[in-house]
């Protein structure tokens, strides 16, 4: 762990910390204010990292890979980790009788971690940002500065408050270059087309008036998700997912029982060997079985998955079979043998299969050769002795 002691009194800086995913906040607040833990248990895990969640305690900021201290002259200090693939970074400041304690564990292999005062906290996060993005082969595209009604009005949202906040933002000369409305503008999840009550207009009646204040108007929707009071769900409950019992499914986290039909049976799916993994409570061998499609052919059922480390030469897409979807589920061949990094592929995996005619095709992606973006593939995959093996040139 690396410390850093300041001799700064807290009540003179604020704390910008950044989340762990798009769940998380990402905040600037005074640093002896309290850090928000959701009191929703299934929010730590799926909008945190189980195994450092926020403090919920003043004076304690929780942040992850990157944290900032402002002073009041736009000043302080930025501390960041410069690679993120593997490893992540734990930042956390704390109120330390008349100074500031920072503090930084990094959990994965070593990385480099950059501390440093600057005089504008602003301009030295978006260097380390772009330092990271360089790191890691990431592409960098101009950053987007957005105004989203999600965070001043949550479902609350009104036409009218839209257009005054996009006049307002004009007048006082904020940068902002996207002005998104987000949930609440719609009767009920699935019926995007008909207005809430309160809104006070239609969603179409926002684009024209942003472009002329000189923004780019964003729209949230959840293409996937319908109330069960919507116009939708009366009149197309066809549409809907089902569960076993043939009663529409009431989210994602409500399957039915949950069983493990496959675990690791080799050393090709370790992706790290002895990391420490706190949230577990331990320090384990991280194994990589993810990315699973099962299709049946003939009367089998067919799961295929990737496994390993996609920086390395062993990761691909295994095959597993059973006489049911729910398993138990056997490989009868070792290994990535339906798919595996090399002839030009690096990470091959996430696949599924589609068919045109009797030929059935794999789609996968895998990065390209400057590790900056993904792409996708598609490849004939051919049966052999009732084993699938996609034909790569």
């Amino acid at each position: 762990m690396r410390e850093w002691q300041l001799p700064v009194r807290a009540e003179a800086l604020k704390v910008l910390v950044s989340g762990y995913q798009s769940w998380s906040e990402a905040e600037l607040r005074p640093l002896t204010d309290v850090q928000a833990r959701p009191a929703m248990a299934w929010r730590h895990d799926q909008g945190h990292d189980p195994g450092f969640l926020p403090s919920g305690l003043g004076g304690v900021w929780r942040s992850h890979t990157l944290i900032a201290l402002v002073r009041g002259d736009g000043g302080g200090w930025v501390g960041g980790a410069l690679d993120a693939t593997l490893t992540f970074a734990q930042w956390e400041a704390r109120v330390d009788g008349d100074g500031v304690r920072v503090t930084c564990t990094l959990e994965g292999p070593e990385v480099p971690v950059v501390w440093e005062e600057t005089v504008d906290v602003t301009a030295a996060v978006e260097a380390l940002a772009a330092r990271l993005g360089r790191a890691m082969g990431a592409r960098q595209p101009a950053p987007l500065r957005v105004w989203c009604s999600w965070y001043s009005y949550y479902r609350d949202v009104t036409l009218d408050a839209m257009l005054e906040n996009a006049h307002l933002a004009r007048e006082r000369g904020l940068p902002f270059d996207v002005f998104q409305l987000d949930d609440g503008f719609q009767a009920d999840l699935g019926d995007w087309t008909r207005p809430a009550a309160h809104f006070g207009g239609h969603a179409r009646d926002l684009p024209g008036p942003l472009r002329e204040l000189g923004f780019t108007p964003g729209l949230w929707l959840a293409p996937f998700l319908v109330g069960p009071g919507s116009q939708l769900f009366a009149e197309h409950r066809d549409w809907l997912v089902r569960g076993p019992d043939g009663a529409p499914l009431h989210d994602m986290t409500r399957l039915g029982e949950v069983r493990t039909v496959l675990r690791a049976s080799g050393d090709w799916q370790r992706y790290q060997a002895e990391r420490a993994m706190p949230h577990y409570g331990g320090v384990f061998d991280w194994h990589t079985l993810e990315g699973p499609f099962v299709l049946e052919r003939g009367g089998t059922f067919h799961l295929l998955y990737s496994g390993g480390a996609w920086i390395g030469e062993t990761y691909g897409v295994g095959h597993a079979t059973a006489p049911h979807p729910l398993g138990p589920f056997q490989e009868p061949q070792p290994g990535a043998a339906v798919l595996r990094s090399g002839r030009g592929l690096i990470g091959p995996g996430h696949a599924s299969v589609t068919q045109r005619g009797d030929q059935d095709h794999l789609v996968f992606h895998a990065w390209d050769a400057a590790h900056t973006m993904r792409q996708l593939h598609v490849a004939p995959l051919s049966w052999t002795s009732g084993r699938p093996v996609a034909v790569v040139p």
